[in-house]
Order: C-alpha cells, then sequence, then structure tokens
C-alpha cells in the first residue's frame, strides 16, 4: 500500500469520524435543550430551580388528568382505553419499528414458501403493537400495595425517586446546574453498563 493510498484512507476515516461526532453533539445539544424545556416547565415560580412542592404539584395535574371522579384513585374503568404515550417513548417507539421494517423486509425474502403472507402479517403486527401503553400495564406499574388501583403516592414513586437523583447537593431543590449534572453522571452510568456488559 503507497503513501497515497494510506493518506486516502486516513482522510476518509477521519472525515466519517468528524460526521459521527457531529451528530452525536448535535443530538446531545437537542435532548439538553428538551430537557431544559421539561425544566423551565417545572419551575412554576420562576426562580431557576425546581422544589419537591412544584415537582409534586406536575404530578398531581397529571394524576388528575386521569382521576376522573376524583376520589384520589386511578381505576381501570376511568383510564383512557388508548393511553397517552410520552414523546420520548414515541421516538423509541418509531426507531423500533424501522428497525422492526428493515428486519421483516429482509426475514420476508428469506422466509421458506409455506409461509403465508397472512402470516407475516400477524407477525409485524404483534411485533409493532409491543412497547405500547395500556391500561393494565398502566396499573400493574404503579399498583404497589395490590389492591387493583393507583394512589397518587404510588403513582408519584418514579418521580420522587427522579427528584432525589437530580437533587445533588439535598437542599430539596434541583437547579439547573444539578440537572445537567444529574443527566451527564447517568448517560455515564449507562456507557459504563454496557461497556460491562459487553466485556462479559
Amino acid at each position: 500500500m503507497n503513501k497515497k493510498t494510506v493518506v486516502s484512507i486516513a482522510a476518509l476515516l477521519a472525515a466519517s469520524l468528524a460526521t459521527t461526532v457531529s451528530a452525536s453533539a448535535s443530538r446531545m445539544d437537542e435532548n439538553s435543550e428538551k430537557r431544559m424545556e421539561r425544566f423551565t416547565q417545572a419551575d412554576l415560580n420562576k426562580d431557576g430551580s425546581v422544589s419537591y412542592s412544584e415537582m409534586m404539584a406536575r404530578v398531581q395535574e397529571k394524576f388528575n388528568m386521569f382521576d376522573q371522579n376524583s376520589d384520589g384513585f386511578l381505576e381501570l374503568t376511568e383510564l383512557p382505553k388508548i393511553m397517552p404515550m410520552p414523546d420520548h417513548k414515541k421516538k423509541r417507539m418509531e426507531k423500533r419499528k424501522g428497525k422492526m421494517k428493515k428486519r421483516m423486509e429482509k426475514y420476508g425474502k428469506e422466509m421458506p414458501e409455506g409461509m403465508s403472507k397472512d402470516m407475516q402479517k400477524r407477525m409485524k403486527e404483534h411485533r409493532g403493537e409491543r412497547g405500547k401503553p395500556t391500561r393494565m400495564k398502566f396499573v400493574a406499574k404503579h399498583d404497589r400495595d395490590g389492591d387493583e388501583r393507583v394512589s397518587l403516592d404510588e403513582f408519584a414513586v418514579k418521580a420522587i425517586q427522579r427528584f432525589k437523583a437530580h437533587d445533588i447537593n439535598g437542599d430539596g431543590s434541583i437547579s439547573r446546574e444539578e440537572a445537567e449534572q444529574a443527566k451527564m453522571h447517568k448517560m455515564k452510568k449507562h456507557h459504563k453498563k454496557k461497556r460491562d456488559k459487553a466485556g462479559r
């Protein structure tokens, strides 16, 4: 391999790496903007930090959207038949559907002759439904005492856990800096977990 070829390959690799880094940075900027948008919405008194009471006010607001009879509990019958999906889950679902579509297109070409198109269609529909929120999943996820209904305390568990994880200095409120630091810490833990899993 001559010097000119080596230089060309190096240039191509550098360009590819730069594109990947640029795309990654763009995604990080977009995610950061959305986090700050959610932070601003949660900061009800606009003092630059989110207190525990402000966080709980947002939780109560979401809870009230489902609590149709205002009895302080969410039961299966009062939940909507089609549960709303958060934006981050919608994106995850779309990404998953895209990957599944590619796999199924490839798999469809390699399928045995005996596998009918009807069977392929049913498989696609079944896989497309996976991950969608349902009333049953919602109650099963939040009902901690097994009474088949969800109280405000049960509904708030995840939000309280996230609040504690973001309140780095433990003063009962989350600043913008703490919100960013907590996210970076979570990303580092996620990448470490993936590296550890790959190293097994």
